[in-house]
């Protein structure tokens, strides 16, 4: 469907044995999963990166005006730098510099980024790097070529966040090729070395397609209350956030409790945005289901159950005769 888009063309093609590389370029590429639909702005032009004709990220030029980037405050992994100041990130899944763009655009004091395929960091920081604005090359910016588990587990250092790209394609996922319950990345045992990694007030911010019927979102939401149960926290619920734009989720993790003063700053970032919450402390029935409309309110439901069990589906049977 790409190579359908105006004035497209195939800059470069790189193999390795992680796959194959397409890098396209066309002035209607622009790539913002889930960009709400309040954004009045403009996206900068971008560099499609397809790895193996499927899974995209892109390369972005904001012709080094961190300005240029407002866009990226409108996509749902981007409420944690709104509870977060000058935060220390670690950001699994690099691609061609996203979420790297993310952090600078919210004043990261620091930011460690890694990518498992070499030729990815390659055209960013090398071939493309005028077109990138030298992002990988910034004294803020450290970027490591290794598998992001991996990398986790052998690390010492504690982070304010900790961001999981959203880097397959939504294509690839459905079809299995990303399935969630086969990724080393969002096992119980790794969600839970994300956490340890945390600092004190530190935050897990991960981020899926959304799809009907819900599935990736909801495996997810279910594998970080088990991971905080085998952590030994008491008031999980306290703990966790869970949005949807009209095509993401959202998985907000806090090594503490959310505070009140945090959760009014979240509920203004969603109705700024127009996203749904699934569930954050103290959520109200009134609170779902009212932007993007889904026929039922299939993630409530499931949330509330993996939370609360059977007093979750009594509450929704309540609400929902």
């Amino acid at each position: 469907m790409t190579l359908n888009l105006p004035q497209v063309k195939i800059l470069k093609e790189v193999s390795s044995p992680l796959g194959l590389i397409n890098v396209v370029e066309s002035p209607s590429i622009r790539h913002a999963p889930g960009l709400s639909l309040n954004f009045r702005g403009e996206i900068p032009p971008q560099l499609a990166l397809f790895a193996d004709a499927d899974s995209m990220s892109v390369i972005t030029n904001f012709d080094n005006q961190l300005s240029n980037l407002q866009y990226l405050d409108y996509i749902s992994s981007a409420l944690p730098y709104h509870l977060l100041d000058k935060p220390k990130v670690l950001i699994i899944g690099a691609g061609g510099g996203s979420e790297v763009l993310s952090a600078l655009y919210h004043a990261s004091s620091l930011i460690e980024a890694v990518e498992i395929d070499p030729q990815v960091v390659n055209l960013v920081k090398d071939e493309y790097a005028d077109f990138s604005n030298q992002i990988f090359s910034r004294p803020s910016v450290k970027i490591f070529i290794a598998e992001g588990r991996g990398f986790i587990q052998s690390s010492q250092s504690k982070y304010d966040l900790i961001q999981l790209a959203l880097l397959d394609s939504f294509s690839a996922s459905s079809a299995g090729v990303y399935a969630l319950s086969e990724s080393y990345l969002y096992t119980k045992e790794a969600v839970k070395e994300y956490i340890r990694h945390l600092n004190p007030e530190g935050i897990l911010c991960i981020t899926r397609w959304l799809k009907l019927p819900p599935r990736d979102g909801i495996k997810l939401f279910a594998t970080a209350v088990e991971s905080l149960q085998e952590l030994g926290v008491e008031n999980i619920s306290s703990q966790l956030i869970f949005l949807r734009s009209w095509a993401t989720s959202t998985i907000l993790i806090k090594r503490s409790p959310f505070t009140s003063p945090e959760i009014r700053i979240i509920r203004d970032f969603l109705e700024e945005r127009l996203f749904d919450p699934i569930w954050y402390p103290g959520i109200e029935i009134d609170d779902i289901n009212y932007y993007s409309i889904l026929p039922e309110a299939y993630y409530y439901q499931a949330s509330q159950n993996i939370l609360f069990g059977e007093r979750g589906k009594k509450v929704h049977k309540k609400n929902y005769p």
